[in-house]
């Protein structure tokens, strides 16, 4: 028998608090909302209620319940930025309402801003301070109007952060201080090997001249 179900993000989000699976969700949906793009599809309604998450034969995933194919004659580049913004505005309240804890209300903040425009930019200091991953990324949608895909933001910082794994000594030495340290290591190390061979020489030397006195 199939395990299939699906409920709204505000009824999921009363009982999951776990950031990292809600990171790991917006992230996922942002995925969804590029491939519908290049696909000339966009979602007609993000907020709490049509954005969903569902089980089918024991696989989660979130999803956008209400689909369209882009118009021919509108302008299918706002229809993106709207769908992007979007999505950050919802996500922002996601990030509030995990750092509030449970049992706090919930604020939608798509819905929010279609009542009061400038409320997420004029909160947007105390908001900010919610958002556990990315806040870059919200601050060039926020204050910059930069509609990019916070997918792209997340696999740009794992890929500088691979490149930065992949030559740490590299990055190291490229600095006063990292050159510094480094030479410091290395004279320690040319120590630790120095010091013990003078001990064994000495030690060699006053065993000869021992033998030497004793049997001469």
């Amino acid at each position: 028998m199939e395990n299939t179900f699906s409920i709204s993000l505000k009824k999921y989000l009363d009982s999951e608090q776990d950031t990292s699976k809600m990171l790991e969700g917006i992230n996922s949906l942002d995925r969804q909302l590029k491939y519908l793009h290049n696909n000339n599809y966009y979602v007609t309604s993000i907020n709490s209620y049509d954005v969903v998450f569902s089980v089918n034969n024991n696989k989660e995933y979130f999803g956008f319940s209400k689909i369209d194919r882009i118009p021919k004659n509108c302008n299918k580049d706002k229809l993106i930025e709207e769908n992007i913004k979007s999505l950050a505005e919802l996500s922002l309240g996601v990030y509030v309402y995990l750092a509030m804890g449970s049992g706090n209300y919930f604020y939608d903040y798509t819905e929010i801003s279609k009542k009061y425009p400038s409320y997420i930019k004029d909160n947007y200091l105390s908001i900010r301070s919610a958002i556990p991953y990315g806040a870059e990324y919200y601050d060039s949608v926020i204050w910059g109007r930069k509609y990019s895909y916070f997918s792209d933001y997340v696999k740009m910082l794992n890929d500088e952060g691979k490149r930065e794994r992949g030559n740490s000594t590299i990055l190291v030495k490229s600095t006063p201080t990292g050159r510094a340290l480094t030479e410091r290591e290395e004279s320690a190390f040319v120590s630790a090997i120095f010091y013990p061979i003078v001990i064994i020489c000495v030690l060699v030397c006053i065993i000869m001249v021992y033998l030497l006195y004793k049997y001469l």
